[in-house]
């Protein structure tokens, strides 16, 4: 293990669509871990926007400048946890933007603990500029018209060319 970085960890996250704020957790992640999964989940009765091949098709290209970055995903109903422990990583990393992720993310946490007492989890706040995005919100904002303006700084470039072929230019209409 290099000097100064933990085990490796895992990093779970819907990524429907990776948006700056899964980047900046990436960031932060890549600094502390040997080596971080980033794991695309899949719930089960959870309709994606994108598939799960074009949710890591997108988080391959967002870390190619990474290489302890490690793009996977988990399997249908697989539990973090799980994935965590069959990958040999001792952290689960979680960010929190505000008090609803933190109430839901406490419960996560209590249960991962009862499951996998071994496996820590780290939380990092987001950054101000990082505490209004999510997929959810980026979703919902492709869907209002015009889009493309208010979506741009929301999401790596990759991300909002993929949006763009998905969604149209409308400002070119």
């Amino acid at each position: 293990m290099e000097k100064g970085l933990k085990d490796d960890g895992v990093l779970v996250a819907g990524f429907d669509p990776p948006h700056n704020g899964h980047l900046w957790l990436i960031e932060q992640g890549i600094l502390k871990y040997n080596q971080l999964y980033l794991a695309a989940s899949q719930n089960i009765g959870r309709n994606y926007e994108f598939s799960i091949e074009e949710r890591l098709e997108m988080l391959t290209e967002i870390t190619k400048p990474y290489g302890n970055a490690i793009i996977d995903y988990l399997k249908p109903g697989q539990f973090s946890v799980d994935y965590a422990r069959e990958k040999g990583a001792r952290y689960i990393l979680r960010g929190l933007r505000n008090i609803e992720d933190f109430v839901n993310e406490q419960d996560m946490y209590d249960h991962n603990r009862r499951f996998a007492p071994e496996i820590m989890t780290d939380f990092l706040m987001a950054p101000e500029e990082n505490r209004i995005i999510s997929s959810t919100r980026v979703r919902e904002l492709v869907r209002l018209h015009p889009w493309e303006e208010r979506v741009r700084p929301l999401v790596p470039g990759v991300v909002y060319e993929k949006l763009l072929e998905r969604y149209g230019n409308v400002s070119s209409q």
